[in-house]
Parts: structure tokens; sequence; C-alpha cells
């Protein structure tokens, strides 16, 4: 059902909220975000999908607010197992940024599990920086953010 909400351009996981990277011709990473404000429709063709399969479209798979005011948000990033340290997550990272920046942004947010050292040391290098403590879905994160200025005048 999440690839079916996907086919729509706007959905989290839509074509219109990601970016991929191509190594030798295939799909190595994806990156996908969106503007803080679109978080309460975000998921409003799931929504949809959920109720075409007989499913009250009132279950919600993200319960919490994930995304500080006003900033981008970074929701999701993923790099195939077969690409990875190769500076893929990197580049997309920079990729998002841009794109933010490219929007208006002044900064970008993520949320990072505390579970996970070596996101949060990708992320940090290429300067976010811990803003918050978040609990999502009674899991504890770190909220990241990062200014896009340098971006906004590359």
């Amino acid at each position: 059902m999440v690839s079916e909400a996907a086919e729509d351009p706007n959905y989290r996981y839509g074509v219109n909220r990601g970016l991929v990277y191509e190594y030798n011709g295939k799909i190595s990473g994806a990156i996908f975000g969106y503007p803080a404000q679109d978080e309460p429709r975000i998921d409003d063709s799931f929504k949809n999908v959920l109720q075409t399969h007989g499913f009250d479209p009132n279950l919600n798979l993200f319960i919490d607010q994930e995304a500080l005011p006003n900033e981008w948000y970074l929701d999701s990033i993923v790099v195939n197992k077969a690409y990875r340290g190769m500076g893929i997550g990197t580049i997309l990272l920079k990729a998002m940024c841009q794109t933010a920046a490219d929007a208006g942004f002044e900064r970008i947010g993520l949320n990072v599990d505390v579970a996970n050292p070596k996101a949060k040391k990708l992320y940090s290098s290429i300067g976010f920086i811990k803003v918050a403590d978040i609990t999502l879905s009674g899991h504890h994160y770190e909220h990241l953010c990062k200014p896009l200025e340098a971006h906004a005048k590359a």
C-alpha cells in the first residue's frame, strides 16, 4: 500500500519529495524530504489507499510530529548495502540541502536514532547539530539541524 500511495507525487515518498543517486545506471540511494508545513497533509495519499483497501482511513503510520516549525525536514535516506562507503549518503544529503535552500528554507532538520552513532557522525560531518531531543512512537531520537545560508549563496 505504501508503494501504491507513492504513485501520488506529493506523498511522503512520492517523486516530488525525493532524489535518487544512480551509480553505473542503477539506483544506489534515495532521499526524501519536505517543508515542515506540509507534514499535516503528507500522508493523505496513504489514507486514501487505506480506504480503497477497506481499512480505516484514520489509521496513522506516523502519529507524532517529526519536523520543527519553519524547517525543511529530511524524512528518510537510504543507500543500498552494495554501495555504502562510497560517499553516496553525503552526496544525497548535500543535494537535499540544496533543494531546501532553493525552496527558500534557512535550515534543514532531521531525526537520528540515539542508537545510531554512525548516522549521527555522518550528519555532523556536514554541519548538522543537535537542537532537541524528541520521542517518536515511544522511541528516543535527537533532532539535528543545519543552517542553509552557505547553500543558498552557492
